[in-house]
């Protein structure tokens, strides 16, 4: 879906926060794409096509000035990127930090927002190594509806999963995760964002 959208929206450059290993790079290379990625847990580093540094979501001022850097390297003007993405990474926010990183988000993305995350509030401690992994707050289909977002729902269904360790099944049956995908495809229930464990919402801005 992400692909679609960027074609549609002709997406040239993108951040992505708490990007992790990079999930997109495999699209950022099929369609030309420029990345600026953030995540406190990787070393900075600066590639043709990418660049990643360390800082806080929450650091407003010093994400601003890196995306009018970044930005300005391809035009003059707004210092805005076509498109932000946030995937599996509000969640680890408080909810009102959550609220405060939507509502910047929509001063630096030029052409469509996206975020992804569990359907609800689902647990996760912090580990020694990473206390960043730990989840603070739970959202849902209503908390990006009222906000202009569009949301579609991924992996599975909510009801076969538990509320915690990273969506583990609630049944311990051989062919559990296939009955998952098999139903999950015959019933379209990415339309039914509300029964799927993980949600998609996507904001088209104008």
């Amino acid at each position: 879906m992400t692909e679609k959208l960027f074609r549609k929206l002709e997406v040239r450059d993108l951040i992505d926060l708490g990007a992790g290993l990079n999930p997109q790079h495999t699209m950022r290379e099929k369609l030309k794409i420029r990345q600026l990625l953030i995540d406190l847990g990787y070393p900075e580093n600066e590639q043709p096509s990418m660049t990643r540094k360390r800082i806080d979501v929450m650091n407003f001022d010093s994400l601003a000035s890196e995306v009018g850097k970044f930005s300005q390297e391809m035009r003059l003007g707004d210092n805005k990127i076509d498109a932000v993405i946030s995937i599996q990474n509000i969640e680890h926010l408080e909810k009102k930090e959550g609220e405060k990183l939507l509502e910047f988000l929509v001063s630096i993305a030029r052409k469509v927002i996206i975020v992804e995350t569990t359907n609800g509030f689902v647990f996760q401690p912090g580990t020694p190594d990473n206390p960043f992994q730990e989840h603070k707050s739970g959202w849902t289909v209503e908390d990006f509806k009222s906000k202009g977002y569009k949301v579609r729902g991924t992996t599975g269904l909510k009801i076969l999963k538990k509320d915690s360790n990273k969506g583990e099944y609630k049944f311990k049956f051989r062919g559990i995760r296939l009955l998952d995908v098999l139903i999950s495809r015959a019933l379209f229930i990415h339309y039914f964002p509300k029964v799927c464990f993980n949600i998609y919402a996507f904001r088209i801005l104008k």
